[in-house]
């Protein structure tokens, strides 16, 4: 693979595909879709520190239109916004693939192929060939095992991605939370764990107005967060908080002028610690973001951002300290990042 490359003047595309796995956001897990650059609509995206400032930077996919239509991986440095790399063509549209956050950079496994991109410059450290496809990455002993298709675990050597076969994973529901591994430090959001507890599509019942489209679980945490909306009269997106038990709270996302909001779920949630947020728009095009409590269910700030004409989405990836969060209008995506605090913008791009 060639090194990677500074962005220039081309014209680029972040685009989502539904065969995506992306390992990434720190104890967080998020729902749907959004954006940055010109001409563009970005992938979910995930939070690691690849240039070792004790900040995390931002990596999500993207489609460069100058030729055929190739993926690439972008990476933006968390305390600037600015472009710290962008990958070579990693492999075509439609294709599966594996992407997650290792010690030293990022690892991509296409197919049976594997790549390790170098954290501060995207520069491929070693390509390496696995004997079957990738299903998932997993921790182990501070390094980390690639479990393939055909349920075997694969070890790559830090320096050369030698492959070395691992055994057989366990017999489990999900063998990357069960020994010899353990969840990555930046673990999967698409990955839940356990029963699910509630059905797409079913009403809390009262006293709590809401319909339930969708549920972010982390693993070993005894609550989930719900994503839906009201279930009678204007849809209101909504989010709840529920345990084993019974439901925590509901809450409106917007905390006042509800039928001035674009109805149905919020356009992207995502939850970190014990905090939630969850991204909306007004009528006028103008984006908002909430932040609750997660076992309260106290809301902790609201805040909007300039309006778009045409909105188009957006997403959130979020840590301890910040929020960051990417909204999109036709041709034209702005990064911003807000305190997890108080919702401060500190800068945008």
């Amino acid at each position: 693979m060639p090194p990677a490359k500074k962005l220039g003047t081309a014209l680029w595309v972040y685009v989502v595909l539904s065969t995506l796995v992306v390992v990434g956001i720190a104890g967080a897990r998020v729902l749907h879709v959004g954006g940055l650059g010109r001409g563009t609509l970005i992938a979910r995206q995930f939070l690691t520190d690849l240039n070792g400032d004790g900040t995390d930077d931002v990596v999500f996919q993207s489609l460069y239109l100058g030729g055929a239509s190739d993926l690439h991986l972008t990476a933006i440095d968390g305390a600037t916004g600015s472009t710290l790399w962008v990958s070579d063509a990693l492999l075509k549209r439609g294709q599966s693939e594996v992407v997650a956050a290792v010690p030293g950079g990022v690892l991509v496994v296409v197919g049976g192929t594997a790549t390790l991109l170098e954290g501060p410059t995207g520069a491929a450290r070693y390509q390496a060939t696995l004997p079957e496809k990738a299903e998932a990455v997993c921790s182990v002993d501070g390094g980390f095992r690639v479990l393939g298709r055909d349920g075997q675990f694969y070890a790559l050597d830090d320096k050369t991605g030698a492959v070395q076969a691992m055994g057989k994973a366990p017999a489990v529901a999900d063998p990357r939370f069960a020994p010899p591994c353990s969840p990555l430090p930046n673990d999967s959001p698409a990955a839940r764990g356990g029963t699910i507890r509630v059905s797409f599509g079913d009403d809390l019942g009262d006293p709590h107005p809401m319909r339930v489209d969708n549920m972010l679980r982390i693993s070993g945490d005894p609550i989930d967060l719900l994503v839906g909306k009201r279930r009678s009269g204007t849809s209101v997106p909504m989010l709840a908080a529920m345990n084993s038990v019974h439901v925590l709270w509901t809450r409106d996302v917007p905390p006042s002028d509800a039928m001035n909001v674009v109805e149905g779920a919020p356009t992207f949630v995502t939850r970190t610690g014990d905090r939630a947020l969850a991204l909306y728009y007004k009528t006028s095009g103008e984006p908002r973001v909430a932040a609750f409590v997660l076992s309260s269910g106290q809301r902790l700030w609201d805040v909007g951002f300039s309006p778009f004409k045409d909105p188009a989405g957006g997403s959130i990836a979020a840590n301890a300290r910040y929020a960051y969060v990417l909204v999109a209008r036709g041709a034209e995506q702005v990064l911003y990042r807000l305190s997890m605090d108080t919702g401060h913008v500190d800068w945008r791009q």
